[in-house]
């Protein structure tokens, strides 16, 4: 089975970083790019069309739900994970498309089985009983 291919969209490199760490230690995931907004965002899923978007709620050019909302009508089989610092955006997150949402503070073993979940197509209810 091929690896899921993620992309990390954050403005804080530290983020990126530590989400990075985590997801490297998986055999299953790879991350096929990086970026630090929205617009850099819609670029790389043009180029790279990864299965998973780890998304970010929060950051400059387009927000996180712009974002999302521009994925899933361009690439609707792009699926979207919101990494939030806060609980307020779950219903808007899902409103725009994001097939999962999760707080950046989620332990990481949380982290890993949203992203493999979501690559299999479980509906985003679910993963949101579970964190």
């Amino acid at each position: 089975m091929p690896p899921i291919t993620i992309l990390i969209a954050d403005d804080h490199a530290s983020t990126r970083a530590t989400v990075r760490m985590i997801l490297e230690m998986e055999d299953d995931l790879r991350i096929v790019g990086e970026v630090d907004n929205g617009l850099t965002a819609l670029r790389a899923v043009r180029t790279l069309i990864p299965n998973i978007v780890l998304m970010d709620h929060h950051m400059p050019l387009a927000d996180g739900l712009e974002t999302t909302r521009q994925i899933k009508a361009r690439w609707p089989q792009v699926r979207v994970v919101f990494l939030a610092g806060e609980e307020n955006g779950r219903q808007d997150a899902y409103r725009v498309g994001a097939e999962a949402f999760l707080l950046k503070d989620s332990p990481p073993d949380v982290l890993v089985s949203t992203i493999r979940a979501v690559a299999q197509g479980q509906p985003a209810l679910l993963m949101s009983l579970a964190v």
